[in-house]
C-alpha cells in the first residue's frame, strides 16, 4: 500500500481526502434538503435553470449524500471499490450543486472539486479489496431480483391498480412495497395484482433479511469469540490474583 510524501501527503494526502469526502457527504445532503420545494432562489443560474430541475437535483442531492457516506465509510478501510464509487458520485454531486442553482451550494462545489482532485492523487492509496463471500454475492443478487422483478411486475400489471402506473411508479411502487412501509397512495384493485403484492412482499422481505443476514453474520462471528475469549481472559487474571 502506498503512503504519500510531500506535497500531496500535507495538502490533498490520503486523510484530508476522507475528511473532505466526508464534508461532501454532509453538505450535499444539508444541500438538498434545504432546496427541496425551495420556490425562489439567489444563485446566478436561477433564472436559467428551471425550478423543477433545481427541486430534483435538491432531492437527488439528499440521496447522494448518503452514497458519499457509505463512500466515505469505505474510504477509511482503505477499500478500492469505496474509492471506485467516490471518482463517480463525488464529482456527481458538484454537478446536482450547480443544478440546484443557488448560492448555498457554493461550498459544496468547493469541497466537491477538492475531494475529487484528492482522490485521484491518491488513487494507489485505496487498493484494499472487499471479498465478498458466494452467500453475500447471492443475497446481494437476490435483492436486485426482487427489485427487478417488483419492477418489471407492476409494469406488467399496471392497470390493477388504483393508477396506471409509469415505470417510475413501478419502480417507486416495488421499493415501497418490499420495505414494508405502504404509503397506500397506488394499492392494488384487481385479484392479479394482489397476488402479485404478496408474492412481492414475501420475496421484497426474505430476499433483504437473507442480505442482512449476510453482512451481519460474519461480522459477529468474527467478534463474537474473541470478546469471550478476552472475558475469560480477565476472570482467569482476577482468579490469579
Amino acid at each position: 500500500m502506498v503512503e504519500y510524501t510531500g506535497w500531496k501527503s500535507t495538502v490533498l494526502g490520503v486523510h484530508t481526502t476522507r475528511i473532505l469526502v466526508s464534508v461532501v457527504a454532509v453538505l450535499s445532503f444539508a444541500t438538498g434538503l434545504l432546496h427541496m420545494g425551495m420556490d425562489t432562489v439567489s444563485g446566478p443560474l436561477g433564472a436559467v435553470i428551471p425550478l423543477w430541475i433545481q427541486n430534483l437535483s435538491g432531492f437527488t442531492g439528499a440521496l447522494t449524500g448518503f452514497v458519499v457516506l457509505s463512500v466515505m465509510i469505505g474510504l477509511w478501510g482503505r477499500y478500492r471499490a469505496a474509492w471506485r464509487v467516490g471518482v463517480i458520485v463525488v464529482p456527481l454531486t458538484m454537478v446536482q450543486a450547480v443544478l440546484q442553482a443557488s448560492i448555498l451550494s457554493v461550498p459544496l462545489i468547493l469541497v466537491a472539486v477538492l475531494a475529487t482532485v484528492g482522490l485521484y492523487n491518491n488513487r494507489d492509496a485505496f487498493g484494499r479489496s472487499i471479498g465478498l463471500t458466494l452467500t453475500q454475492k447471492v443475497s446481494m443478487g437476490a435483492v436486485i431480483g426482487a427489485v427487478v422483478y417488483g419492477t418489471v411486475g407492476a409494469y406488467t400489471l399496471r392497470h390493477g391498480f388504483t393508477q396506471d402506473l409509469t415505470l417510475f411508479d413501478a419502480f417507486y411502487y416495488a421499493i415501497v412495497t418490499m420495505s414494508t412501509v405502504g404509503y397506500g397512495d397506488i394499492a392494488p384493485v384487481t385479484l392479479e395484482a394482489r397476488i402479485f403484492t404478496v408474492s412481492l412482499i414475501v420475496v421484497g422481505v426474505g430476499s433483504f433479511t437473507a442480505f442482512v443476514g449476510s453482512l451481519i453474520g460474519p461480522i459477529i462471528q468474527h467478534h463474537l469469540p474473541k470478546k469471550v475469549e478476552g472475558r475469560r481472559n480477565k476472570r482467569e487474571q482476577k482468579r490469579a490474583e
